[in-house]
């Protein structure tokens, strides 16, 4: 799954899931703005 940073609506919700649910999630940090991932995303490269 690729995921946006926190300052984006996904990587925020889940910095705050993170948070209420002391739960770390491992992924690599966003690579881009959110146009780019979904721009992956619609070519097939994560969801």
């Amino acid at each position: 799954m690729i995921v946006t940073g926190s300052r984006d609506s996904f990587g925020y919700v889940l910095q705050c899931y993170e948070e209420k649910t002391g739960v770390t999630l491992l992924y690599k940090p966003a690579f881009g703005q959110l146009m780019t991932t979904l721009r992956y995303v619609e070519d097939g490269y994560g969801v």
